[in-house]
């Protein structure tokens, strides 16, 4: 939901999440940062609420309120000033962490009208020599946010063989690109579900979206597509799935209606695809996985260890392939996430599926590629409960329901395989 950026630093797209609700990242050098950037990454972003941004040094127990973002403000600037002397700055100040907290707009009026009152109070305070002081004091901090140390240089600058493109980019002899497009319109729609047999698509269909990983030389690549994923959904409808609107019809009306009440078609739209892949001219998905590309005998796993370091990221996206909100009776929802790192590239290709007090479901195909290996590891994992396991948090905390990543830590595993993908 959250991104930000320090001056002179590479951009971080996320924040680590403490709790519904409440955010945070840390500032490491503190004493060299005068200036640091927080934006929204989503659009859905709650109306009626703002994000209030907060500050607090070591030992993290005062927070002082910075400023606010919300959906109309979507990105804000702010500053770290030391008072005092440039050359005698608090070393104990030198780490700092940043607080993000949703809450209402009249609570965050409240401190805007707060900080107002308390800068202006503290500023006729201030004689002129100490406003002048404070005017170079910002002057400086403002000349060197556009400083980058030595250091800083050097993490910045491409690795050899990289080479940014619009879309995406190319390192170590592969490349990473992506496609956001509009969705289908009505005839496009039209013309898919005829090809692909279904009587329906999900609501929002961007049929033009992909994420590609390929060797330079085209001879490999593993593609996530809207159309192959839509073409492993079922032909008809999971009878096993009833929306609980649908339960409660029945019961109120037991011996009244005598015909089927269940969609005539898979309108959960849960597909197993975990990507296409091309090599000699072939396409193979998971109906078609011959045994000298596909080994499904490895016990080698996905090093998540290794994913979690803080190695430079030179691309990153979050491209969304369809999204259904089941007649308002939940979400279905396939998106891959892609990121490109100089020791390697990882895919995270996520199924969600919530049917609102009757099912939760995920499907998720986590794909990596370690520079240096001639295979690529995926793992394939399928998590499912009903919805009855999570509505106690729900009941507690109603914003959980929207939190697909929380929701998707609570469930537990149905099934479970890695395979080893050799190019």
């Amino acid at each position: 939901m959250f991104g930000y950026v320090i001056s002179g630093r590479p951009v971080q797209p996320s924040v680590t999440q403490l709790q519904p609700g409440k955010f945070f990242f840390q500032i490491d050098d503190a004493t060299n940062v005068h200036n640091f950037a927080v934006f929204l990454t989503e659009q859905n972003f709650p109306a009626g609420y703002g994000a209030a941004i907060y500050l607090s040094y070591t030992p993290f127990q005062d927070w002082k309120y910075l400023g606010f973002i919300n959906s109309l403000k979507p990105s804000a600037f702010f500053s770290i000033l030391q008072e005092g002397d440039m050359t005698m700055i608090d070393q104990s100040k030198s780490v700092a962490q940043v607080g993000i907290s949703i809450e209402t707009e009249a609570e965050i009026n409240a401190k805007q009208k707060t900080n107002a009152a308390s800068d202006n109070t503290t500023f006729k305070a201030i004689d002129f020599k100490q406003y002048a002081f404070k005017m170079c004091h910002n002057f400086v901090n403002y000349v060197l946010s556009f400083a980058v140390s030595q250091q800083q240089q050097q993490q910045q600058e491409l690795p050899p063989g990289t080479k940014l493109l619009k879309n995406g980019v190319a390192v170590n002899g592969w490349v990473v690109t992506t496609s956001k497009k509009p969705i289908l319109n009505s005839t496009e729609k039209e013309e898919w579900e005829r090809e692909l047999q279904l009587n329906e698509l999900p609501e929002m269909v961007f049929g033009n979206n992909y994420v590609s990983v390929a060797r330079e030389d085209n001879s490999f690549s593993i593609v996530f597509n809207t159309h192959d994923a839509l073409s492993l959904c079922k032909k008809t409808a999971d009878q096993t799935i009833k929306v609980a609107a649908s339960a409660r019809w029945q019961a109120i009306n037991q011996g009244t209606f005598t015909g089927p009440l269940e969609k005539s078609f898979e309108w959960t739209f849960t597909t197993p695809y975990n990507g296409s892949v091309l090599k000699d001219g072939h396409i193979y998905t998971m109906t078609n996985r011959p045994q000298s590309i596909f080994e499904t005998t490895t016990t080698e796993q996905i090093d998540i260890e290794k994913l979690k370091r803080p190695d430079p990221i030179l691309f990153y996206d979050d491209v969304i392939l369809f999204e259904d909100e089941l007649a308002d009776n939940g979400i279905s929802m396939l998106s891959v996430k892609v990121r490109a790192m100089p020791t390697g590239i990882f895919v995270l290709q996520r199924f969600f599926l919530r049917v609102d007090d009757v099912l939760l479901r995920c499907y998720d195909t986590r794909l990596y590629l370690e520079f240096g290996n001639s295979y690529f590891l995926m793992e394939s994992m399928l998590k499912e409960a009903n919805y009855d396991l999570l509505k106690p948090i729900f009941d507690r905390d109603p914003t959980f329901v929207s939190n697909v990543n929380m929701i998707v830590q609570q469930l537990p595993i149905k099934s479970l395989t890695v395979e080893k993908i050799k190019f």
